[in-house]
């Protein structure tokens, strides 16, 4: 014999799976300012976490940059620090010298915690971030 549900029922079954599926992943935003290297430097970071994998894609942008060049960089790039763990590099911000603004988009980390820098570099190859820091903001889930 064929079951039969009720329309409500189905509903509700439907909105709470949809529930808790979104629980598994979300979209966290942030607005930093920047640090004394960069008083004006103000960042949008937009962090989707997904908790199923444990990985979170970053987009960046950050307006009222200046010139990495006037820190003593070439490059302005992001790092990510877990807790316990080593700084990891992120990527490097693509730099707009006439808008003095640097963006990041699509940029992955096998992590849902992490603090986050933006520092300038001798080049966009380092290995761990610079003193240098314009941004920094802790990403938590």
């Amino acid at each position: 014999m064929r079951e039969v549900r009720s329309i409500p029922f189905v509903l509700a079954a439907s909105l709470l799976a949809g529930a808790a599926l979104a629980g598994c992943s979300g979209s966290m935003r942030f607005v930093s300012q920047g640090t004394e290297m960069a008083p004006n430097a103000n960042a949008l970071i937009v962090a989707e976490i997904d908790r199923n994998t444990s990985t979170t894609e970053l987009n960046l942008k950050v307006d009222h940059l200046p010139p990495p060049e006037r820190l003593g960089g070439m490059a302005f790039v992001a790092w990510a620090k877990p807790e316990n763990d080593e700084w990891r590099r992120v990527g490097t911000l693509d730099y707009d010298p006439v808008m003095h603004r640097g963006e990041l988009f699509g940029a992955s980390i096998a992590r849902t915690s992490f603090d986050l820098v933006i520092s300038a570099e001798a080049d966009s190859y380092s290995e761990v971030p610079s003193s240098v820091v314009v941004i920094s903001q802790d990403i938590s889930d």
